[in-house]
Order: structure tokens, then C-alpha cells, then sequence
């Protein structure tokens, strides 16, 4: 943290955040985020919020339960996992105190539904950090195809729980492979979400 807090200054404008973090698999804590957010109230810093991995959490997560869940219930573990040792809760920047009105969140579909191929994600915040943002988009990005957009709006509706599922095996099989390489001694450092590994 001490890198962390010299690298804000006067000039300081925007910061970007990554929780769960891709490529690390490193999830913030609260203390952590508590002290990222401190730095920017204190420098008056937005901050982008990206968050497109946080249904890819172990042993926790961003439902704030004590295991995985998926569907609305919990999913079972074999007592040897090594991921059982990591008891980790996904915290939202946007629910840190003294955030939500500097706070942009990150979604993706790519993530939360298991829709690689289709590139559509959106940003969610305060109406005057969202403003000149849609401004730019419209002139700066082609959106992506209406049918794609309208897609994920009906998954987001009705496939959500469903899609969460395939999100968190599809995460707990990188992370698990992360793990095994870890207790073997060919990698080094924890675990706790995201796709490990990934690009």
C-alpha cells in the first residue's frame, strides 16, 4: 500500500480498480479497499470500479456467503479442495463508505454469463460521471449488436442464476489448477478469484 499512496498526488484524476483481479486471482479485502478509497476522497479521485469477475470468487464471494453459490444454494466441496483455506468476500467499491458518488462499476456478460463472443458490458454510477461517459461512447465505440444487447438483458433477467453457475465452475477449474501448481512449488501466491491465469 505504501506504492500505493505515493503514487497519488494533486494530478491524480482517475484510479483504476480491479477486484477480483485478473490475472493474480487476488481479491481485495476490506481493509484494502478501505484504504484505496481513503486515497481517493482524500485526493478527490474517481474511481473505475472493475468488477467484471465478481460472481468468480472462492469460498465466498460477492452473494456474501460462506461458500460458493450457485442457484441459490450452496455448493458442496470435497475437503481436500485447497480453496477451502481461502475465505474470501467479494467487496463492492461502490459500497465502501464515502464511494458511490466517485465510483464507476465495470459489468461484463463475458464473465457473469459465460458469453465470451458476444462483447457486451456496461457502466454503472452517478448520473454526472455517467453523462459525459455516454457522450463519448457515442462518438468514440460502435455498440455492440442490438440483438446481442437485447440477449443479455433477457439472460440478466431470467438465466442469471443459471449462467452464475457455469461462471463459478468454469473460474473454480482455472483457480483449482492455480492451487495445484501452488502446493506442488511451481507457482507461488494465493488464489481467491477471478480466472487465474487468463487473458
Amino acid at each position: 500500500m505504501d506504492a500505493l499512496r505515493a503514487a497519488f498526488t494533486c494530478r491524480t484524476k482517475v484510479f483504476i480498480h480491479n477486484s477480483p483481479h485478473n490475472p493474480t486471482g487476488a481479491v481485495f479485502t476490506l481493509q484494502e479497499m478501505e484504504a484505496v478509497a481513503a486515497l481517493c476522497r482524500k485526493f478527490d479521485v474517481v474511481c473505475i470500479a472493475d468488477e467484471v469477475y465478481e460472481r468468480c470468487t472462492f469460498s465466498g464471494g460477492a452473494d456474501g456467503g460462506g461458500g460458493d453459490k450457485a442457484n441459490g444454494a450452496e455448493v458442496e466441496e470435497a475437503e481436500t479442495s485447497p480453496s477451502d483455506q481461502r475465505q474470501v468476500e467479494m467487496v463492492r467499491m461502490i459500497d465502501v463508505p464515502g464511494m458511490s458518488a466517485r465510483t464507476l462499476t465495470v459489468g461484463s456478460s463475458s464473465k457473469l454469463l459465460c458469453l465470451t463472443g458476444w462483447r457486451v458490458g456496461w457502466m454503472h454510477g452517478p448520473a454526472t460521471l455517467i453523462a459525459p461517459i455516454r457522450l463519448m461512447h457515442s462518438y468514440a465505440t460502435f455498440c455492440a449488436p442490438t440483438p446481442l444487447q437485447l440477449g443479455v438483458a433477457a439472460a440478466l433477467e431470467s438465466i442469471a442464476d443459471e449462467a452464475d453457475a457455469a461462471t463459478r465452475a468454469r473460474a473454480r477449474a482455472a483457480a483449482e489448477a492455480v492451487l495445484a501448481a501452488e502446493a506442488a512449488g511451481t507457482v507461488a501466491g494465493a488464489v481467491a478469484g477471478a480466472w487465474p491465469g487468463a487473458s
